[in-house]
């Protein structure tokens, strides 16, 4: 992975890398991000925050060149 990484670094393109923790097939939720690795309280994301998230991500062009840890937040 950090091979990977590095590679990306080098080229040319626009990129960002996200890092999620355990997917899950649970509902929507509030993200939270972290710059670089996960965070260790961070346990999982369901599907739909992490492409939500995502979409968020190339609508803003926030992380670009970057990479970041996302996860979802347990709602009450």
């Amino acid at each position: 992975m950090r091979r990977m990484e590095e590679r990306l670094a080098r080229c040319n393109l626009d990129w960002t890398i996200v890092r999620p923790p355990r997917l899950t097939n649970g509902e929507m939720t509030p993200y939270s991000v972290f710059k670089g690795e996960i965070a260790s309280a961070a346990i999982s994301i369901s599907r739909r925050t992490l492409a939500a998230f995502m979409l968020d991500v190339l609508e803003r062009g926030e992380y670009i060149r970057k990479a970041i840890g996302v996860a979802g937040q347990k709602t009450i």
